[in-house]
């Protein structure tokens, strides 16, 4: 069932431009005109979805333009307390961490707040405030992390007399005196709003039109003084509407007076719930946030399992309209090998489901083309046996167990590669067409069924070094369903050497490279051909095995890599991953290993964190490329320290 949600300082960001309608541009604002102004197409909107939803309602929208890059000053400070910094589009920081210790110490240890607002106020620079704005801003909350010394303390901005609504906002990670996180949407300004010209109601009816709502009578209208929001009634709605005064900072110094606006109605099977932002003079709608999200069950689970004993979590009742599962759990010890069943009825009842991919995290997608059966289900955590490290207590875990309305759509799984474990046949009659590569298999089972066509070896290529999939893209947590993942970034390049900007790359919606798709077989076309450029890269010549080439040198350097890492190959000094992570080795301390962190593509010098396999800082990536000497074939980018083997077509060499 659809679930609502409305924070009050829930922050999203989207993009749309103004349809239909006369523009006004000023200071870095759009403001449209007209209570339609904003499309009001319903379509896809990622950012209002929870793991298995389907779109619901319109878009989330936001009419403010421009941004502000930081100063010289900014970089100077950030650089000096050893800050990875993010920029955030008002030119002040997002993000900031010190991967190697804190941001600041020595603060009093007595008083989170006192010391967040000391360490805003020694940086105030850094955020392009003056002391006296940091005094000024507004104290939100102070929340104390469970079982933790830990707090976060949330400032807030006011323009004026009217705290911001939206951005504008400080958070400060402290703890025992020492910050050690802190991401902001600062909006660094000494400008205040205008005058608001419209009543609440008139503004809220501006915001219903918006959506395309029709505006009933109000009634029943007044204040509560406890939240600032004006309430009423309006026939045709089955909530009370909500709607106040506030401020909104535009990307580029201006502040405009706007007025908060939640138009919701919640009756039977019918669920509409938006934010709006009415620009208070213009009328126009300047952010919209949809506030409807699909889920129906989503509860979290922990235990605790023993290297030879399991846990069972549950029982997760589910109704007639459930679609989809979806479980999820991790070790706290990551290199700890587990496994999930999915059991229905009981704790000892059928596995409907199970995953066994990797170490930890695993995931399971249960989601029969029938429906979910209603009932109780079971989660069931087991150590892997043997397992692939030795066990480390404590082997307690954490998950998710998830149910939706919303069909799952399956992901084909495992992966598999087609390619040469070392050449290709030497064989130069121009007749030959001998493949001898062999298809490497992510796993050789699922759920104890054996997967089809799986060469051993080099199945299975699962291994600690990849973390998952060569084709996975942890940013997006899907299959990039070509030659591009974690480690390796595999395209042709004949027309640059250097980089992997070619066209073409094998897009395979099954997940089986080199094999079972067009032009993707090998057929050993450039030595047949005798090297001939006007017959070789045609069609009808499988385009000179340029995709079976692709995929093999992207196996080549996927398996190179994970070669490297088992040598214990630093990757701050030699690899760009677009995804690393920490992996603390077994003999260290039993503790959680870092979280996965997303990285650019520009990869910088960073201090190393902790005794790791793998680290999340690197240098300027390798790049490699394959040619001959009458042609140039496909470029990876890639994360290993030492060259790939010659593992290309006969005709192609791999150098670095």
């Amino acid at each position: 069932m659809p679930r609502i949600a409305l924070p009050t300082w829930r922050r999203r960001t989207a993009a749309i431009a103004a349809t239909g309608a006369l523009a006004i541009v000023a200071a870095g604002l759009v403001i449209p005109t007209g209570a339609n102004a904003l499309s009001t197409t319903s379509g896809p909107n990622v950012s209002n979805l929870n793991l298995g939803d389907a779109p619901v309602g319109l878009n989330d929208v936001d009419m403010r333009t421009g941004s502000v890059a930081p100063t010289s000053t900014q970089l100077s400070i950030a650089r000096s307390i050893g800050a990875t910094t993010r920029w955030n589009r008002f030119g002040t920081p997002e993000s900031m961490i010190n991967h190697s210790g804190f941001l600041a110490t020595g603060l009093s240890s007595t008083d989170a707040v006192a010391a967040a607002r000391s360490f805003l106020s020694s940086k105030a620079g850094l955020f392009r405030l003056t002391t006296a704005q940091v005094a000024a801003l507004e104290l939100v909350n102070d929340s104390r992390m469970a079982q933790s010394a830990g707090h976060a303390v949330l400032f807030r901005q006011k323009f004026g007399n009217l705290p911001a609504a939206l951005d504008g906002m400080v958070t400060v990670g402290v703890v025992s005196g020492k910050v050690s996180y802190v991401s902001s949407s600062i909006a660094p300004t000494t400008a205040t709003p205008g005058s608001a010209s419209l009543s609440p109601t008139a503004a809220w009816s501006k915001a219903a039109q918006n959506v395309g709502r029709p505006v009933g009578t109000i009634s029943n209208v007044r204040v509560d003084a406890r939240t600032g929001f004006t309430v009423f009634r309006v026939a045709g709605y089955a909530q009370e509407q909500q709607v106040r005064l506030r401020a909104l900072p535009t990307y580029t110094g201006a502040v405009r007076p706007v007025f908060e606006a939640n138009v919701v109605n919640v009756e039977g099977a019918n669920t509409l719930a938006y934010t709006s932002f009415v620009d208070a003079a213009s009328g126009g709608v300047l952010v919209r946030y949809n506030r409807v999200d699909n889920s129906m069950y989503n509860e979290a689970f922990t235990g605790s399992i023993t290297a030879t004993k399991c846990a069972v979590n549950g029982p997760f009742r589910v109704d007639v309209n459930t679609k989809s599962i979806i479980v999820a759990a991790s070790a706290a010890i990551v290199t700890n090998d587990i496994v999930l069943n999915l059991r229905f009825g009981s704790a000892t009842g059928p596995v409907v489901a199970n995953s066994d991919t990797a170490t930890s995290p695993e995931a399971i997608t249960y989601s029969p083309t029938a429906g979910v059966p209603a009932g109780n289900y079971f989660v069931e955590v087991c150590p892997f046996n043997p397992p692939t490290v030795p066990f480390i207590p404590p082997g307690t875990y954490v998950g998710t167990f998830s149910a939706s309305e919303v069909q799952a759509e399956a992901v084909p799984y495992p992966p598999k590669w087609k390619y040469f474990l070392a050449n290709p046949v030497l064989n130069f009659s121009p007749t030959n067409t001998t493949d001898s590569r062999k298809i490497g298999c992510w796993v050789k089972s699922v759920g104890g069924t054996t997967v089809p066509n799986c060469d051993d070896p080099p199945s299975p290529l699962i291994n600690l070094a990849a973390r998952g999939p060569w084709d996975y893209n942890f940013r997006t947590n899907t299959p990039t369903f070509t030659t591009n993942g974690n480690a390796a970034n595999t395209a042709e390049a004949w027309f640059s050497p250097l980089t992997p900007g070619g066209a073409q790359r094998p897009v395979s919606p099954d997940r089986q490279y080199g094999f079972n798709n067009p032009l993707q077989d090998f057929k050993d076309i450039w030595n047949n051909e005798k090297c001939n450029p006007l017959t070789s890269f045609t069609t009808a010549k499988n385009n000179n095995d340029i995709l079976a080439a692709t995929t093999n040198l992207f196996s080549s350097h996927n398996r190179m890599h994970d070669w490297s890492y088992f040598l214990g190959s630093p990757s701050r000094t030699t690899t760009c991953r677009t995804t690393t992570s920490v992996t603390v080795r077994p003999a260290a301390s039993p503790r959680p290993a870092a979280k996965a962190t997303p990285r650019s593509a520009t990869c910088r010098p960073a201090p190393s964190q902790v005794a790791s396999r793998a680290s999340s800082a690197a240098t300027t990536p390798t790049r490699s490329r394959s040619r001959t000497a009458s042609r140039r074939s496909p470029t990876s980018t890639f994360s290993s320290p030492s060259p790939a083997p010659s593992t290309l077509p006969a005709s192609t060499a791999t150098t670095t």
